[in-house]
């Protein structure tokens, strides 16, 4: 996909729509710390639509809405175009549940969910980075190596049943280090359901 020459700048972090017509993306328009503009994309690369001036990280839900950080906070932006407050004590790096019920997100080192109409927030473990499973029984994320180890610095995989809370380390070694600068560094997984045969 190529992306027009003066239509903001390279797109970060893009989400499918349900069905697949667009994207959504954080595009630095601004040399801000307060997030990037987040924008509906055509398939073709030009801007379809401006979701808000102001967030970063969007992630599109199954039934149309889109979770996105703004100002540290997680927000709803709904089909049209309303943005309402989510989380009111911090939150980052959003994903929706495959049937768009809750909403993972990191906030103070641990994964925690909350439903996405509102309410309470549940912490579920420590970790960073989380992405929910095709059947949205499970979320994955990163976990950095405890300091008391020799892998000091060094991030692995787990995962984590949403109901029962039983975590379970996935990768056998490091996926990453702690180092943005060097090729073992990660930025983010992805869970996706395997070909059937």
């Amino acid at each position: 996909m190529r992306f027009p020459v003066g239509t903001g700048g390279k797109p970060r972090w893009l989400s499918w729509a349900p069905d697949e017509s667009a994207l959504v993306a954080a595009r630095n328009y601004y040399p801000s710390d307060d997030g990037d503009r987040i924008v509906v994309l055509n398939t073709d690369g030009t801007v379809r639509d401006v979701v808000t001036e102001r967030g970063s990280r969007p992630d599109w839900c199954a039934n149309g809405q889109i979770v996105l950080v703004q100002y540290g906070e997680i927000r709803v932006a709904e089909p049209d175009g309303s943005l309402r407050g989510l989380t009111w004590r911090g939150g980052s790096e959003p994903s929706c549940s495959p049937h768009s019920r809750s909403v993972a997100f990191t906030r103070g080192g641990a994964i925690w969910t909350i439903p996405l109409a509102g309410g309470r927030a549940r912490r579920l473990t420590k970790g960073y980075t989380p992405v929910w499973s095709p059947d949205g029984k499970q979320i994955a994320y990163l976990r950095d190596a405890p300091f008391a180890v020799e892998t000091v610095g060094e991030t692995f995989v787990y995962r984590v049943g949403v109901r029962r809370l039983r975590v379970r380390k996935v990768s056998k070694s490091h996926v990453a280090t702690d180092d943005p600068y060097t090729p073992e560094s990660v930025m983010g997984i992805d869970w996706r359901p395997l070909p059937r045969n």
